[in-house]
């Protein structure tokens, strides 16, 4: 079903493309996961992403970063028309490994958003804490919280939601003496109220999975991203930042 909806989704993009050739403005949030690396729960196979296929969307970030405009994700600025971000879900090694090299050789910062439990958890996939402080030592590379926990927000006891957020800060914070303002919300997860208690938590931008662009009319504990896939090529990966399929709703892990 996924490989049929994909297919459609190429082709809609391709007509939107051909149709509407100038880019959309707007300000784009790329994001990845991980590169030569199992994800969990990945049915479709689209978050554990070959070295050759981030390689090639590397080349495309750094062929559109003079024209959009490349800048941090936190703190976001949107005054402008346009603008790209890139970010990295979960707090996988390869972030370190991988992807610092290349992104920053093409001067291409970034934002990891990380999940203290899975630092912790002696599963070399992801970031062990030596590993974490060297990647937020990097000039260009910024740390986020992605929950103390995987786990979807929407499944926490709203009494226990709060702390679960503040905790996962706190803990970055004291392991990287850095300050940690932004998030992303694990596996999209977005329940009532939940923009209240991510305020509390001390945050002031964090990343949803809502397919699209930002303006700034865009709620900062909202910010709307792109997905990137294994198997998308080098024109697919361009028609999604261009903003040739911000019809596709989606959400990511």
């Amino acid at each position: 079903m996924f490989v049929a909806k994909r297919l459609i989704a190429r082709t809609l993009g391709d007509i939107h493309q051909t149709l509407y050739r100038t880019t959309v403005t707007g300000h784009r949030i790329v994001t990845f996961h991980a590169i030569e690396t199992h994800v969990d729960g990945d049915q479709n196979e689209i978050y554990n992403m070959s070295r050759c296929t981030f390689e090639s969307h590397v080349r495309v970030l750094g062929d559109l970063k003079d024209s959009l405009g490349i800048i941090p994700l936190a703190p976001i600025d949107m005054n402008g028309e346009s603008s790209l971000a890139v970010s990295f879900d979960d707090g996988y090694a390869s972030t370190l490994t991988t992807a610092a090299p290349m992104l920053l050789a093409n001067s291409i910062p970034f934002t990891v958003f990380v999940t203290p439990d899975l630092v912790m958890s002696r599963d070399d996939r992801y970031l062990d804490v030596t590993q974490l402080i060297e990647l937020s030592q990097l000039s260009g590379v910024s740390i986020g919280a992605h929950g103390y926990r995987h786990t979807p927000l929407a499944e926490i006891d709203p009494a226990k939601r709060l702390s679960e957020l503040t905790t996962a800060r706190e803990w970055l914070e004291n392991t990287l003496q850095l300050e940690v303002t932004s998030m992303s919300y694990p596996f999209g997860s977005t329940p009532d109220g939940i923009c209240a208690d991510v305020m509390t938590a001390g945050y002031s931008t964090a990343a949803c999975s809502q397919w699209g662009f930002n303006d700034s009319h865009t709620d900062p504990l909202m910010l709307r991203r792109l997905d990137l896939w294994e198997g998308d090529s080098e024109r697919i990966a361009r028609s999604k930042i261009l903003g040739h399929w911000n019809w596709l709703p989606m959400n990511s892990q």
